[in-house]
């Protein structure tokens, strides 16, 4: 009844204010209006506000699993960058213990080429010394030869012509002998001095020729010689 009440002044009020001036009741539905636009504003900045807070949320999880995500990357290539790094290294030492190997090797071989060649030069002189010693060796020998040759030939030349001056005298011997067959003492003269010019040797083969049976009275001496 009061509501009826104060309508019923509203609208005596209502028609006792001047046309064109708002009434309390426009004021209050403008202001109902007002509030209904203010909720539904409100309405919808809540409804943002919880979108918002809902992208908010996926983009705050989005971003815990981009930086779980670019964690595990950088772990991951922390990872993989020390097993690189591990690799290299391994590749490096045993890079390194290869390059000492064949260092070490090539070292050993130039020494062991420098010690054959100093071997093949110590070899190459001491032929040369040998080649010369037996050279020098040859060479007195064939002197040696040669002198012994020469003396032998001299020998040779001095008993043949000592063989032929006693041949020569005992040729002028005998034709004195057959002379003087008769004088004795004139032959053991003769014979003495013939025994000066006669080699012992020959002596000797004189002797046993004295003691050998008597040849004929025509017949001369013969004497061998050997050369």
């Amino acid at each position: 009844m009061s509501s009826k009440a104060s309508s019923g002044k509203g609208n005596a009020k209502n028609k006792n204010a001047k046309a064109g001036e708002k009434t309390e009741a426009d004021i209050i539905q403008e202001q109902k209006e007002e509030i209904k636009k203010l909720k539904l504003r409100i309405e919808t900045l809540e409804r943002y506000m919880v979108l918002r807070s809902e992208q908010t949320q996926k983009a705050r999880a989005s971003e815990m699993e981009m930086k779980s995500k670019l964690s595990q990357l950088d772990e991951d290539f922390e990872k993989e960058k020390m097993e690189r790094f591990h690799i290299a290294s391994d590749m490096i030492r045993q890079y390194k213990a290869l390059q000492k190997t064949l260092i070490e090797k090539l070292n050993a071989s130039e020494q062991k080429n420098t010690s054959l060649a100093d071997q093949l030069h110590l070899a190459k002189v001491a032929l040369h010394e040998v080649k010369k010693e037996k050279d020098q060796i040859i060479e007195m020998k064939q002197r040696e030869i040669e002198e012994q040759r020469q003396k032998m030939q001299s020998m040779v030349v001095e008993f043949s012509n000592m063989l032929k001056e006693t041949l020569a005298k005992m040729g002028n011997t005998i034709q004195q002998e057959k002379e003087f067959q008769d004088d004795s003492t004139y032959n053991l003269v003769n014979n003495s001095r013939l025994l000066d010019f006669i080699p012992p040797e020959m002596i000797q083969n004189l002797k046993m020729q004295a003691n050998a049976p008597p040849l004929p009275s025509t017949s001369h001496p013969t004497i061998t010689t050997s050369k």
